[in-house]
Protein backbone atom coordinates (compact mmCIF):
# COMPACT_ATOMS: atom_id res chain seq x y z
CA UNK A 1 0.00 0.00 0.00
CA UNK A 2 1.19 3.54 -0.83
CA UNK A 3 0.59 4.82 2.68
CA UNK A 4 2.56 2.01 4.26
CA UNK A 5 5.47 2.73 1.91
CA UNK A 6 5.34 6.38 2.99
CA UNK A 7 5.42 5.24 6.58
CA UNK A 8 8.45 3.03 5.96
CA UNK A 9 10.27 5.97 4.32
CA UNK A 10 9.37 8.46 7.04
CA UNK A 11 12.44 9.65 8.96
CA UNK A 12 12.66 9.85 12.71
CA UNK A 13 10.10 7.13 13.44
CA UNK A 14 10.87 4.19 15.69
CA UNK A 15 9.75 0.72 14.63
CA UNK A 16 7.04 0.92 17.28
CA UNK A 17 5.77 4.23 15.87
CA UNK A 18 5.81 2.82 12.31
CA UNK A 19 3.82 -0.21 13.44
CA UNK A 20 1.33 2.06 15.19
CA UNK A 21 0.93 4.22 12.08
CA UNK A 22 0.48 1.15 9.84
CA UNK A 23 -2.17 -0.19 12.19
CA UNK A 24 -4.07 3.09 11.85
CA UNK A 25 -3.87 2.70 8.05
CA UNK A 26 -5.07 -0.90 8.30
CA UNK A 27 -7.99 0.19 10.48
CA UNK A 28 -8.94 2.88 7.95
CA UNK A 29 -8.74 0.36 5.10
CA UNK A 30 -10.86 -2.18 6.97
CA UNK A 31 -13.41 0.51 7.77
CA UNK A 32 -13.56 1.55 4.11
CA UNK A 33 -14.01 -2.02 2.90
CA UNK A 34 -16.80 -2.60 5.38
CA UNK A 35 -18.54 0.52 4.05
CA UNK A 36 -17.99 -0.64 0.45
CA UNK A 37 -19.49 -4.05 1.25
CA UNK A 38 -22.49 -2.34 2.81
CA UNK A 39 -23.08 -0.09 -0.22
CA UNK A 40 -26.19 -0.86 -2.29
CA UNK A 41 -25.40 1.06 -5.44
CA UNK A 42 -22.45 2.35 -7.42
CA UNK A 43 -22.75 5.84 -5.96
CA UNK A 44 -22.51 4.55 -2.38
CA UNK A 45 -19.58 2.32 -3.38
CA UNK A 46 -17.70 5.29 -4.85
CA UNK A 47 -18.40 7.44 -1.80
CA UNK A 48 -17.18 4.72 0.58
CA UNK A 49 -14.06 4.31 -1.55
CA UNK A 50 -13.31 8.05 -1.60
CA UNK A 51 -13.89 8.38 2.13
CA UNK A 52 -11.56 5.47 2.76
CA UNK A 53 -8.86 6.87 0.50
CA UNK A 54 -9.03 10.21 2.32
CA UNK A 55 -8.87 8.59 5.73
CA UNK A 56 -5.92 6.46 4.69
CA UNK A 57 -4.18 9.49 3.15
CA UNK A 58 -4.79 11.62 6.23
CA UNK A 59 -3.72 8.94 8.64
CA UNK A 60 -0.92 10.61 10.67
CA UNK A 61 2.67 9.63 10.17
CA UNK A 62 4.30 11.28 13.18
CA UNK A 63 6.61 10.43 16.04
CA UNK A 64 5.44 10.54 19.64
CA UNK A 65 7.55 13.67 20.11
CA UNK A 66 5.66 15.39 17.31
CA UNK A 67 2.37 14.22 18.78
CA UNK A 68 3.37 15.68 22.15
CA UNK A 69 4.45 18.95 20.53
CA UNK A 70 1.16 19.22 18.69
CA UNK A 71 -0.75 18.56 21.93
CA UNK A 72 1.34 21.10 23.87
CA UNK A 73 1.00 23.74 21.15
CA UNK A 74 -2.76 23.22 21.08
CA UNK A 75 -2.92 23.42 24.89
CA UNK A 76 -0.91 26.66 24.82
CA UNK A 77 -3.21 28.17 22.23
CA UNK A 78 -6.29 27.25 24.29
CA UNK A 79 -4.66 28.47 27.51
CA UNK A 80 -3.82 31.88 26.07
CA UNK A 81 -7.39 32.17 24.83
CA UNK A 82 -8.63 31.41 28.36
CA UNK A 83 -6.28 34.08 29.78
CA UNK A 84 -7.58 36.62 27.27
CA UNK A 85 -11.17 35.75 28.21
CA UNK A 86 -10.38 36.13 31.93
CA UNK A 87 -8.69 39.48 31.25
CA UNK A 88 -11.68 40.81 29.30
CA UNK A 89 -14.11 39.69 32.03
CA UNK A 90 -12.02 41.38 34.74
CA UNK A 91 -11.72 44.60 32.77
CA UNK A 92 -15.50 44.68 32.36
CA UNK A 93 -15.86 44.25 36.14
CA UNK A 94 -13.45 47.15 36.66
CA UNK A 95 -15.44 49.38 34.31
CA UNK A 96 -18.63 48.57 36.23
CA UNK A 97 -17.07 49.08 39.69
CA UNK A 98 -18.59 52.06 41.50
CA UNK A 99 -16.56 54.72 43.29
CA UNK A 100 -13.41 54.36 41.22
CA UNK A 101 -11.74 57.30 39.49
CA UNK A 102 -10.51 56.90 35.93
CA UNK A 103 -6.96 56.82 37.29
CA UNK A 104 -7.85 54.01 39.70
CA UNK A 105 -9.56 52.05 36.90
CA UNK A 106 -6.50 52.44 34.70
CA UNK A 107 -4.27 51.26 37.56
CA UNK A 108 -6.50 48.22 38.17
CA UNK A 109 -6.54 47.34 34.46
CA UNK A 110 -2.75 47.60 34.32
CA UNK A 111 -2.52 45.10 37.17
CA UNK A 112 -4.78 42.76 35.17
CA UNK A 113 -2.63 43.23 32.07
CA UNK A 114 0.50 42.46 34.07
CA UNK A 115 -1.10 39.28 35.44
CA UNK A 116 -2.14 38.23 31.93
CA UNK A 117 1.34 38.88 30.53
CA UNK A 118 2.89 36.94 33.40
CA UNK A 119 0.54 34.01 32.73
CA UNK A 120 1.29 33.95 29.00
CA UNK A 121 5.02 34.00 29.68
CA UNK A 122 4.58 30.99 31.98
CA UNK A 123 2.44 29.26 29.35
CA UNK A 124 5.11 29.80 26.68
CA UNK A 125 7.76 28.39 29.04
CA UNK A 126 5.74 25.24 29.78
CA UNK A 127 7.12 21.99 28.33
CA UNK A 128 4.09 19.73 28.65
CA UNK A 129 0.31 19.95 28.80
CA UNK A 130 0.26 19.67 32.60
CA UNK A 131 2.55 22.68 32.99
CA UNK A 132 0.49 24.62 30.45
CA UNK A 133 -2.72 23.95 32.38
CA UNK A 134 -1.11 24.95 35.68
CA UNK A 135 0.19 28.21 34.20
CA UNK A 136 -3.28 28.91 32.81
CA UNK A 137 -5.04 28.19 36.12
CA UNK A 138 -2.54 30.27 38.10
CA UNK A 139 -3.00 33.12 35.67
CA UNK A 140 -6.79 32.95 35.83
CA UNK A 141 -6.65 33.06 39.64
CA UNK A 142 -4.25 36.01 39.68
CA UNK A 143 -6.43 37.92 37.22
CA UNK A 144 -9.57 37.09 39.19
CA UNK A 145 -7.99 38.13 42.49
CA UNK A 146 -6.53 41.34 41.09
CA UNK A 147 -7.93 44.06 43.41
CA UNK A 148 -10.62 46.45 42.22
CA UNK A 149 -10.50 49.05 44.97
CA UNK A 150 -10.13 52.78 45.45
CA UNK A 151 -7.03 54.24 47.11
CA UNK A 152 -9.12 54.98 50.20
CA UNK A 153 -10.09 51.32 50.43
CA UNK A 154 -6.46 50.29 49.87
CA UNK A 155 -5.37 52.56 52.73
CA UNK A 156 -8.12 51.19 55.00
CA UNK A 157 -7.10 47.63 54.21
CA UNK A 158 -3.46 48.45 54.96
CA UNK A 159 -4.33 50.19 58.24
CA UNK A 160 -6.64 47.37 59.33
CA UNK A 161 -3.91 44.80 58.57
CA UNK A 162 -1.34 46.87 60.47
CA UNK A 163 -3.70 47.11 63.46
CA UNK A 164 -4.26 43.35 63.44
CA UNK A 165 -0.49 42.70 63.33
CA UNK A 166 0.18 45.34 66.01
CA UNK A 167 -2.33 43.85 68.44
CA UNK A 168 -0.76 40.43 67.88
CA UNK A 169 2.65 41.91 68.70
CA UNK A 170 1.24 43.45 71.89
CA UNK A 171 -0.28 40.10 72.89
CA UNK A 172 3.07 38.39 72.26
CA UNK A 173 4.91 41.00 74.36
CA UNK A 174 2.32 40.60 77.14
CA UNK A 175 2.69 36.81 77.19
CA UNK A 176 6.50 37.06 77.27
CA UNK A 177 6.39 39.54 80.17
CA UNK A 178 3.91 37.41 82.11
CA UNK A 179 6.21 34.41 81.69
CA UNK A 180 9.10 36.50 83.04
CA UNK A 181 6.95 37.47 86.03
CA UNK A 182 6.09 33.82 86.73
CA UNK A 183 9.79 32.91 86.64
CA UNK A 184 10.89 35.84 88.83
CA UNK A 185 12.27 34.67 92.18
CA UNK A 186 11.28 36.12 95.53
CA UNK A 187 7.85 37.38 94.48
CA UNK A 188 4.70 36.49 96.39
CA UNK A 189 1.58 35.51 94.45
CA UNK A 190 0.11 38.90 95.32
CA UNK A 191 3.16 40.69 93.91
CA UNK A 192 3.02 38.57 90.74
CA UNK A 193 -0.67 39.39 90.31
CA UNK A 194 0.09 43.10 90.79
CA UNK A 195 2.90 42.97 88.22
CA UNK A 196 0.69 41.13 85.72
CA UNK A 197 -2.06 43.69 86.19
CA UNK A 198 0.42 46.44 85.32
CA UNK A 199 1.31 44.51 82.16
CA UNK A 200 -2.37 44.07 81.31
CA UNK A 201 -2.96 47.79 81.79
CA UNK A 202 -0.04 48.61 79.48
CA UNK A 203 -1.36 46.18 76.86
CA UNK A 204 -4.88 47.63 77.07
CA UNK A 205 -3.49 51.15 76.77
CA UNK A 206 -1.48 50.14 73.69
CA UNK A 207 -4.47 48.49 72.00
CA UNK A 208 -6.61 51.57 72.65
CA UNK A 209 -3.93 53.70 70.98
CA UNK A 210 -3.72 51.23 68.09
CA UNK A 211 -7.49 51.38 67.57
CA UNK A 212 -7.36 55.18 67.59
CA UNK A 213 -4.57 55.34 64.98
CA UNK A 214 -5.59 56.65 61.56
CA UNK A 215 -2.62 55.52 59.48
CA UNK A 216 0.04 52.80 59.44
CA UNK A 217 2.68 55.12 60.92
CA UNK A 218 0.49 55.89 63.95
CA UNK A 219 -0.30 52.20 64.35
CA UNK A 220 3.38 51.27 64.39
CA UNK A 221 4.20 54.02 66.90
CA UNK A 222 1.39 52.88 69.22
CA UNK A 223 2.66 49.30 68.93
CA UNK A 224 6.28 50.26 69.66
CA UNK A 225 5.29 52.47 72.61
CA UNK A 226 3.17 49.63 73.98
CA UNK A 227 5.95 47.06 73.61
CA UNK A 228 8.36 49.38 75.46
CA UNK A 229 5.89 50.04 78.28
CA UNK A 230 5.21 46.31 78.68
CA UNK A 231 8.94 45.51 78.58
CA UNK A 232 9.75 48.19 81.16
CA UNK A 233 6.90 47.21 83.46
CA UNK A 234 8.62 46.49 86.82
CA UNK A 235 8.94 42.95 88.12
CA UNK A 236 9.92 43.60 91.75
CA UNK A 237 8.84 42.61 95.24
CA UNK A 238 7.50 45.20 97.67
CA UNK A 239 10.79 44.87 99.58
CA UNK A 240 12.69 45.76 96.43
CA UNK A 241 10.30 48.64 95.76
CA UNK A 242 10.89 49.95 99.29
CA UNK A 243 14.66 49.55 98.90
CA UNK A 244 14.60 51.44 95.61
CA UNK A 245 12.56 54.23 97.20
CA UNK A 246 14.87 54.42 100.23
CA UNK A 247 18.02 54.39 98.07
CA UNK A 248 16.59 57.19 95.93
CA UNK A 249 15.64 59.18 99.03
CA UNK A 250 19.17 58.74 100.42
CA UNK A 251 20.70 59.90 97.16
CA UNK A 252 18.47 62.99 97.10
CA UNK A 253 19.11 63.68 100.81
CA UNK A 254 22.88 63.58 100.43
CA UNK A 255 22.59 65.95 97.48
CA UNK A 256 20.57 68.32 99.68
CA UNK A 257 23.24 68.12 102.41
CA UNK A 258 25.96 68.88 99.86
CA UNK A 259 23.97 71.87 98.60
CA UNK A 260 23.46 73.14 102.16
CA UNK A 261 27.19 72.69 102.87
CA UNK A 262 28.21 74.62 99.75
CA UNK A 263 25.78 77.44 100.58
CA UNK A 264 27.10 77.67 104.14
CA UNK A 265 30.71 77.68 102.98
CA UNK A 266 29.93 80.50 100.58
CA UNK A 267 28.37 82.42 103.49
CA UNK A 268 31.53 81.84 105.52
CA UNK A 269 33.73 83.11 102.71
CA UNK A 270 31.61 86.27 102.47
CA UNK A 271 31.51 86.87 106.23
CA UNK A 272 33.39 90.03 107.23
CA UNK A 273 35.92 90.23 110.01
CA UNK A 274 36.97 86.58 109.94
CA UNK A 275 40.55 85.52 109.71
CA UNK A 276 41.49 82.68 107.39
CA UNK A 277 41.95 80.51 110.45
CA UNK A 278 38.44 81.33 111.68
CA UNK A 279 36.97 80.62 108.25
CA UNK A 280 38.74 77.28 108.15
CA UNK A 281 37.45 76.44 111.63
CA UNK A 282 33.88 77.39 110.63
CA UNK A 283 34.07 75.34 107.45
CA UNK A 284 35.33 72.35 109.43
CA UNK A 285 32.27 72.63 111.69
CA UNK A 286 30.09 72.64 108.57
CA UNK A 287 31.96 69.61 107.21
CA UNK A 288 31.47 67.79 110.51
CA UNK A 289 27.74 68.56 110.46
CA UNK A 290 27.50 67.33 106.85
CA UNK A 291 29.39 64.11 107.64
CA UNK A 292 27.18 63.53 110.68
CA UNK A 293 24.07 64.04 108.55
CA UNK A 294 25.26 61.64 105.84
CA UNK A 295 26.08 59.00 108.45
CA UNK A 296 22.55 59.35 109.81
CA UNK A 297 21.14 59.18 106.28
CA UNK A 298 23.08 55.98 105.56
CA UNK A 299 21.80 54.45 108.81
CA UNK A 300 18.16 55.24 108.01
CA UNK A 301 15.94 52.24 107.19
CA UNK A 302 12.98 53.97 105.58
CA UNK A 303 12.16 57.16 103.68
CA UNK A 304 10.80 58.87 106.79
CA UNK A 305 14.06 58.33 108.68
CA UNK A 306 16.05 59.51 105.67
CA UNK A 307 14.06 62.73 105.45
CA UNK A 308 14.45 63.38 109.19
CA UNK A 309 18.22 62.84 108.99
CA UNK A 310 18.38 65.21 106.03
CA UNK A 311 16.32 67.93 107.75
CA UNK A 312 18.33 67.63 110.98
CA UNK A 313 21.53 67.89 108.98
CA UNK A 314 20.36 70.93 107.04
CA UNK A 315 19.40 72.67 110.30
CA UNK A 316 22.73 71.85 111.94
CA UNK A 317 24.63 73.12 108.91
CA UNK A 318 22.48 76.25 108.74
CA UNK A 319 22.97 76.93 112.47
CA UNK A 320 26.69 76.29 112.40
CA UNK A 321 28.25 79.50 113.84
CA UNK A 322 30.14 81.95 111.65
CA UNK A 323 31.88 84.24 114.20
CA UNK A 324 35.28 85.67 114.91
CA UNK A 325 37.17 85.01 118.13
CA UNK A 326 36.97 88.72 118.92
CA UNK A 327 33.14 88.64 118.93
CA UNK A 328 33.20 85.53 121.04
Amino acid sequence: MAKEEAIDKAEGLTETEKAKAKQAVQDAADKAKTAIDAATDVEEVNKAKEDGEKEIENSPVTSEKEDVKVAVDKAKEDAKKAIDDAKVAKEEAIDKAEGLTETEKAKAKQAVQDAADKAKTAIDAATDVEEVNKAKEDGEKEIENSPVTSEKEDVKVAVDKAKEDAKKAIDDAKVAKEEAIDKAEGLTETEKAKAKQAVQDAADKAKTAIDAATDVEEVNKAKEDGEKEIENSPVTSEKEDVKVAVDKAKEDAKKAIDDAKVAKEEAIDKAEGLTETEKAKAKQAVQDAADKAKTAIDAATDVEEVNKAKEDGEKEIENSPVTSEKKM
